[in-house]
């Protein structure tokens, strides 16, 4: 039990006869314990129990730790400068009138979670913190300790860890000289590849769900991809003869603002059509959950934003796999993706 700040006495004390007041009788205590990545400034220690349904409450505790910690300037062999962190330890409490047995660990660690980002946006836009963001699974540790207590008999609760990611610091591996130049020559001629800014928020969106803000690597995506194939569109058609005139005139059509109606029906024509479902599950996974998100607030889950990703990444891989088949009849174009 250590670690836990509800114990045998403290729910004796403060929620026993709570519990007897609303005819609730916990058949079960599932006790999560994990780091913010920011403070809270909520009270120390003092939870409130959120009733969730008859069969169900949920009680979250703050308490704000002091972290040493040091701060590098960036010289060489420097002695660095101590220094606190702050941030807020959460614990929730889900307290069930089913047997322990019959609970799914993770779908009360998910539903946890939606309360705590109920309360840290409430928070945020009551303070306008700009450090109080909502949180997602990837923005904690890779491993939480959890307790299970039958009843409420704390005496045997049951410690385990629970497996949220996989995402860990690690060391990366120097790169050679070679790579290094590489590296060098390719950054004195990024203004010169038109590619560039699309490429940049493409990787951005891989990076963003990395770090679990999934409202920001959905939209990194389908920009991207906006970019990319309007881009993309522009230099096949130029270094086809198409004058620069003609090239704009064509954007500039109204039927052109709709991504899907342009690829289908001009783009692919350059490229070819055997694309199968990709651009319907690009438009339907991606685009509309982009849509979703921007013009009615909406928040996705990790596997929407997932599939999003993984459907914007298949229907650019097809075209660059295309492009590469077209060597020949557009080196130029090809140059920027070597």
């Amino acid at each position: 039990m250590a670690g836990f700040f509800l114990d045998q006495e403290i729910y004796n004390r403060d929620f026993k006869n709570f519990f007897r007041g609303i005819k609730f009788s916990p058949k079960s205590i599932v006790q999560f314990s994990f780091q913010l990545p920011f403070q809270l400034p909520l009270p120390d220690l003092r939870g409130v129990v959120h009733d969730i349904s008859r069969f169900k409450k949920i009680g979250i505790t703050f308490k704000t730790v002091e972290i040493p910690t040091a701060h590098y300037y960036g010289y060489h062999n420097e002695n660095p400068i101590p220094m606190n962190m702050y941030k807020t330890i959460v614990e929730t409490n889900t307290f069930s009138s089913l047997s322990k047995n019959q609970l799914d660990i993770t779908d009360l660690f998910d539903e946890s979670l939606i309360l705590l980002n109920d309360l840290i946006v409430s928070y945020a836009l009551h303070s306008q913190d700009l450090d109080a963001i909502r949180i997602t699974k990837e923005m904690l540790s890779p491993m939480i300790i959890y307790n299970t207590i039958s009843g409420t008999n704390f005496d045997k609760a049951t410690t385990n860890i629970l497996m949220l990611h996989n995402k860990v610091e690690y060391k990366k591996e120097e790169y050679n000289q070679e790579k290094y130049l590489r590296i060098c020559s390719f950054s004195k001629n990024m203004d010169k590849n038109p590619f560039t800014y699309s490429q940049e928020l493409y990787l951005s969106s891989f990076s963003q769900f990395s770090k679990g803000l999934y409202r920001q690597a959905t939209i990194d995506m389908q920009t991207s991809l906006e970019s990319f194939f309007i881009i993309l569109f522009k230099e096949l058609s130029n270094e086809s003869g198409m004058p620069e005139h003609e090239i704009e005139k064509s954007l500039s059509r109204k039927e052109f603002r709709y991504l899907k109606y342009f690829l289908e029906n001009h783009f692919m024509n350059t490229l070819g059509n055997d694309y199968g479902d990709l651009i319907e599950e690009w438009n339907t996974h991606t685009y509309g959950l982009r849509n979703k998100i921007v013009h009615e607030g909406y928040y996705p889950t990790d596997i929407e934003v997932n599939r999003a990703i993984e459907c914007g990444k298949n229907l650019k891989e097809w075209a660059l796999d295309k492009l590469k088949a077209e060597k020949l009849t557009f080196p130029k174009c090809n140059e920027y993706f070597l």
